[in-house]
Formats: structure tokens, sequence, C-alpha cells
């Protein structure tokens, strides 16, 4: 099968969906997570209809892991911001804690789950676990996005949610990097043999060196086109060297990005450009994500994804309730701001979709199914019960002042 009308047909998808995610409103299309591309792509995949197969798909990995670098990079520079505001060290390491301890809970089920039901043994199993833990641990940064930019919220409880949704993303980045390092193992490098602790600080260290370049050229040369050259050419780099090692390219670039932000002069503008090109690449990767999902193979397979969604649903409601009953100001939307906590957002489908292209058949396409079924999941549950939740705490805007707020937005959009 010729894919060149399959990589046009793609090519167009992202464009559409660049219309749409290239405006400041950038998640008020669609939905919160994106799983609708990724359905999508089951339903075009070669499971269902067939219109892309097997080896139409796998001719695309080379464009998913470019694809892929350029999304962590993305996620880099984003990380650690709410809107244009850096949230309290107390809030980022709150993030990441609460991101560990579902994650936590998911990787301990799945493990005893499976070797109770004998499915997978030895390192097999331990990759499975804790790949099952990472796409199931980030949650509520697209969510409260999505939900913002649909009514005028504004509050305590809204703040603290973007605020502790900014950070999640680290913890899974920085799990996904030491995962692959352990699963290829010690590597050889001019004659020396890396450990797997220094390939994964070496995955991460080779994206800040990069960011701190990029930095470095912004520096002297603040120029748009010099900012573009820059941050192609390293993102490509560390893209390329790292894939060719075995390791992560998101983990390095995720480094670079976020490097690049803080150290840059024009780390704000590099971050707006940087987001509006997000939709170009991040929607083809989740219709290739849902291309490539399949069936579970078998019984154990299925009791097993199923004991990864109940945990995490299970924790991720428990933490969001605990929290909601530790302040006073948050308790009335104690049950909703549970289940908000279940939301997913797009780095669920991508970290899913970079292990199924670097682990075994078996253990990629479990993992890939349970960042599926969990981001479906969560897009049930999540958006609509943050919007009770906010609700609940008095932070969402009458619909009248809304309306009165969106005709003037739209009178300024118009006007020369």
């Amino acid at each position: 099968m010729n894919p060149m009308p399959l990589l046009l047909a793609l090519l167009v998808v992202a464009y559409i969906g660049s219309l749409y995610t290239s405006a400041e409103r950038k998640r008020s299309f669609g939905s919160a997570s994106g799983v609708e591309f990724v359905m999508l792509g089951v339903l075009l995949g070669p499971h269902v209809l067939g219109a892309l197969n097997s080896q139409a798909v796998h001719a695309f990995d080379p464009i998913a892991l470019m694809a892929l670098g350029w999304i962590g990079l993305g996620y880099g520079v984003e990380w650690g911001m709410n809107g244009e505001r850096r949230p309290s060290l107390f809030r980022i390491l709150m993030g990441c804690f609460l991101t560990c301890l579902v994650a936590s809970a998911v990787g301990a089920s799945v493990y005893f789950a499976a070797r109770g039901l004998r499915w997978l043994e030895g390192e097999p199993l331990e990759l499975a676990s804790i790949a099952a833990a990472l796409v199931s641990a980030e949650t509520t940064r697209h969510a409260v996005r999505w939900v913002s930019e649909r009514h005028n919220v504004s509050g305590p409880l809204s703040t603290w949610l973007g605020d502790v949704a900014a950070a999640d993303d680290a913890p899974v980045i920085i799990g996904l990097t030491a995962l692959f390092a352990r699963h290829t193992g010690v590597i050889e490098i001019a004659g020396s043999q890396v450990p797997v602790w220094g390939s994964t600080l070496g995955t991460l260290a080779i994206g800040a060196i990069l960011g701190l370049v990029c930095a470095y050229l912004t520096y002297r040369d603040r120029s748009v086109v010099t900012a573009w050259s820059s941050l192609i050419g390293c993102a490509c780099l560390a893209t390329g060297f790292t894939t060719s090692l075995g390791l992560s390219a998101m983990g390095a670039t995720f480094t670079m990005g976020l490097t690049m932000s803080i150290a840059s002069p024009i780390g704000a503008d590099i971050r707006k450009a940087v987001m509006r090109t997000e939709g170009s690449l991040l929607l083809p990767a989740l219709l290739l994500g849902g291309a490539r999902l399949r069936f579970p193979g078998s019984r154990s397979e299925m009791l097993l994804i199923g004991a990864a969604l109940a945990t995490r649903v299970l924790a991720s409601y428990l933490v969001g309730a605990s929290c909601a009953l530790s302040r006073s100001a948050f308790r009335k939307s104690t049950p909703w701001l549970g289940l908000a906590m279940t939301s997913s957002g797009t780095l669920t489908m991508m970290v899913g979709l970079a292990f199924s292209l670097r682990l075994s058949e078996e253990v990629g396409a479990f993992v890939l199914t349970c960042a599926t079924l969990g981001t479906l999941l969560g897009e049930l549950l999540g958006p609509m019960a943050m919007l009770r939740a906010l609700d609940r705490a008095g932070e969402v805007s009458p619909l009248v002042e809304l309306q009165a707020i969106h005709a003037a937005d739209d009178a300024a959009e118009v006007s020369p």
C-alpha cells in the first residue's frame, strides 16, 4: 500500500487541527484530551476498517518519533506555568507528589495482579507495571484549561487546580526516561560503559545542555529566525542522538524546553511560539496512537487493564477528595473534585505511544490500551465533574455574564 496518500491525509488533519489549536483558546475545539482523534485512529486502523493496515502504520514510526521529540519540547517550555504565572514551589512539589502517589497505586495494582494471573514474569512484568503506572498518573492540566476556556472561571479552587496540574508532567517524563534507560541496559560510548542511572541522567543532561545553547544563541540574537533555527536544530539533534542509543527523546527535549524557557531572555515568546505548533504534530500523533491500538489478546490481559483503570479512578478520587477536605473553601466541591482528578491530558497518549514504539509488542500494546481507555474514561468523567466542582465552589460565572464576555472578545478580535 502506497503510504503517500495516507501521509497527505495526516497532513490535512494536522492542518485543520492547527487552525483550531493555534489561537489563544487552544482547547476551545474538541475534547480536553484529544480523544476523538484517538478514536478516529482506532476506526481507521487495521483492526476495524483497515484503511491504515499494519504495514502503513509502522511506516510512520520515524515520523511518530520526531513528533514525540517536538511534543516533549512543548511540554518542557510549558512546565511549571499556569498561564503567564509560575506557581509557588510548594504547589509544584505537591503536583509532583500527587502524580507519584497515583502512579505508585496503579503500578502496585498491576504488578501484584499480573503475578497472581501469571500473565508476565521477570523484567517484562516490571516494565509493564511501571509503564502502566506512568500512563495513569498525569491529570487535569488540559481539563482545567478546557473548562476555563468555555466558562468564565476564577477563584482559589481553579487557581489551585491550575497550579498543581502545571507540575504533573515532570514525574511522568522522568519516569519514561528512566524506564527507557533500564530497558536498553548498559550502553557503551567511546569505549566506556554507561550504567542505567548514568543513561537516565545523561538523557536529561543532553537536553539541558542543548537548552542552554539555544538560550545563549537567543541572548546574542533575539530575532525570530535565530530562535526557530536553534530550536529545530537542537530538537532534531536531541531526538536523533537519544533514539539511536535507545533512550527517550521526550526526556531530552523536555529538559531542553524547560531550560530554554527559564534561561532565555525571550522565554515567554518562545513558549507562545512553540505552543502554537502543538496541534500540527499532536493531532496526527494521537491518530497514529489510536491506529496502533489492538484488542486485548487474553482474559488475563483484560483483567489487568480493568485493574489498572479501577485503581486509577479510585486513587485519583481519593487524592482529589482528600485535597478538597483539607481546605474549608473547597469542601463543598469534595465529591466532584475527586472525579475531576480522573481527567487525562494529551501526555497520557503520547507516553503510551512512546512505549508502544519502544517496548515489546505484548507489553507495548498492553500499555497503549491502558492509556487509551484511561484517556477515554477520564474524558467521560473528568471535565464535567470539574465544572460541577468549580460551580459548587462558586467560581463559575452566570451564563449572561459569560455571553457578555464572549461578545466583547469577539468584538475585539474583529476590530481593526
